[in-house]
């Protein structure tokens, strides 16, 4: 973990130490004063915040703890919603339902369940931006971790991107670059999305091939959607997410 978050802050903050002359700024001048002040109105308004790291380049929550949701009967999906509405200008979310799909529900540590988000914008995925909620045996969810790069659909002044390069030309392309005969390849796959970690946040095909030989580990290339270039791998990820492990 220390690796994962080796640039975000990491605060203990003692649920008895909120107050209304409490302040984040105290501890770390890292957290900017709107998100210091979503997290303050939580605490007040019956949340409990036991733990925040800052993601000083995503400027979101890399992972918070305490309790987020009542004890609750509803399902997992429901839970795992509201958890996040009650926190999403953190996130730079306006609209939770539409901004994050739900890709898995699992076991996690403890005897806990967790609910995996998918980050979307113009309903495609964001690449490498999840959200992952814990959720204990009585319905409280009391984690959520993940990578959420905030407020994309401003940054491309809320027009989606149409794609000049189609789902075979992509394939095409990212099999040239590869080094492997093309013989040896057992299945190819293509997926839009787009890419938060690359200025202009440009739309991609991600494509992943599979080969015969299990010697050969399974590739990832991706190819930008509007000039057919592959994207260098150091521009292409984010933070991968274990399991509901964190």
């Amino acid at each position: 973990m220390r690796n994962r978050f080796s640039r975000s802050m990491i605060l203990l903050l003692f649920l008895g130490l909120f107050s209304t002359h409490f302040t984040l700024r105290s501890l770390a001048n890292e957290i900017p004063p709107m998100a210091e002040k979503v997290l303050q109105e939580f605490a007040q308004n019956n949340g409990q915040l036991t733990e925040v790291s800052w993601n000083n380049e995503t400027q979101t929550p890399a992972l918070l703890r305490g309790q987020f949701t009542q004890p609750s009967h509803h399902s997992l999906i429901w839970i795992a919603y509201e958890s996040i509405n009650r926190l999403k200008s953190l996130y730079g979310l306006s609209n939770a339902q539409r901004d994050l799909k739900v890709i898995e529900i699992g076991d996690s540590t403890l005897n806990n369940r967790f609910v995996r988000f998918q980050h979307m914008l113009f309903k495609t995925p964001v690449w490498g931006d999840e959200l992952v909620v814990e959720i204990d045996h009585k319905g409280i969810a009391h984690k959520i971790y993940g990578t959420i790069h905030p407020k994309l659909n401003q940054k491309l002044f809320n027009r989606p991107m149409i794609a000049a390069v189609s789902e075979n030309q992509a394939i095409r392309i990212a099999l040239g670059s590869l080094a492997e005969s093309l013989s040896s390849i057992s299945h190819t796959e293509a997926t839009k999305y787009y890419l938060p970690t690359r200025k202009g946040i440009p739309l991609v095909y991600v494509i992943k091939i599979q080969f015969n030989d299990p010697e050969l580990k399974e590739q990832t290339i991706l190819v930008h959607a509007l000039t057919g270039n592959v994207v260098p791998a150091s521009n292409s990820h984010t933070l991968l997410l274990s399991s509901g492990k964190l």
